[in-house]
């Protein structure tokens, strides 16, 4: 019987004087920046960092992780070996994960509902800037898609969130924000909705269109999440100032008995995504964006 992993990319860059570095540099940067053993505690949670796997040139694999502290374990981590020791039941997250330093992605694994996006791309760049040898920024990957296109692939959708800014300099066709926001003396304005039971977001109403326009004028992030028709699992949206787009997931399928994606799918994965994506990809950069809408990003 087959199992199907899912796996996404992102883009892994160095920042301040080693942005102008060269490749060599870039990897040189990587090896030490990537301390076997580094843990970071983010959001209740203590992540770690095994040690480095060489998969090629220039091309380093490893696991980022954590145990469920109190639990029945079988998920260990193993001091000598720098590495996470899985069991048969889990009781923590072990993400492979995959840095190609020549393209400078990052390829890695998704778990519903536990590990998305950002959650890998939030915390691995936590990690490698632990020791402060070279600073790190790691942005996840998203496909473009025309919110159109998005809304034809889902039953309904559930959750509105939106992180609205002050615009400059006026807010014409957008009065209920204007009414809002000013009433409220506010510079940023946070909306969540969530559909009731079975319901749907009203997406032709006016204050979803008013936040759409003006996270279009570039005032903010919109993330929406639905119902994939297909798959029944939940489908996310994003609006930015990047445009729009969907999180970029491919499927991987295996034998039932695999734990995890190998490190080969990983590279088969990024492959794919350099000959078949790479043209209608854009970065989630907003520095604004915080790890609590990660929750929709599935």
């Amino acid at each position: 019987m087959a199992k199907e992993f899912r796996v996404s990319h992102g883009a892994i860059r160095l920042d301040g004087l080693g942005q102008h570095g060269t490749l060599d540099y870039f990897h040189s940067a990587l090896e030490q920046s990537w301390v076997a053993g580094t843990r970071v505690t983010r959001y209740a949670r203590t992540w770690r960092l095994s040690k480095q796997t060489e998969f090629g040139d220039g091309i380093l694999a490893g696991h980022l992780g954590y145990v469920n502290e109190g639990e029945i374990s079988t998920i260990n981590w193993d001091e000598d070996k720098k590495d996470f020791i899985r069991g048969e039941v889990t009781s923590g997250i072990i993400v492979p994960f995959l840095i190609n330093s020549n393209l400078r992605i990052i390829t890695f694994q998704l778990f519903s509902n536990k590990v998305r996006q950002r959650t890998v791309t939030s915390n691995l760049q936590a990690l490698l800037n632990v020791h402060k040898t070279h600073i790190w920024k790691i942005s996840p990957f998203l496909l473009k898609r025309e919110f159109s296109q998005w809304l034809t692939s889902v039953d309904s959708v559930s959750n509105f969130n939106a992180r609205l800014e002050y615009p400059n300099p006026d807010w014409t066709g957008r009065e209920n924000l204007e009414n809002l926001i000013d009433g409220l003396e506010a510079e940023t304005l946070s909306i969540q909705a969530i559909a009731s039971e079975d319901g749907s977001i009203d997406t032709d109403s006016s204050w979803v269109e008013q936040a759409m326009d003006h996270v279009s004028q570039g005032y903010g992030r919109i993330t929406m999440t639905g119902q994939d028709t297909r798959t029944k699992l939940k489908s996310q949206f994003v609006k930015s100032k990047a445009g729009e787009s969907i999180p970029l997931i491919t499927p991987i399928t295996k034998d039932s008995s695999a734990l995890e994606a190998s490190f080969e799918d990983l590279h088969d994965a990024q492959n794919d995504l350099t000959t078949t994506y790479y043209d209608q990809l854009s970065t989630e950069t907003d520095e604004g964006t915080n790890e609590g809408l990660e929750d929709e990003t599935d």
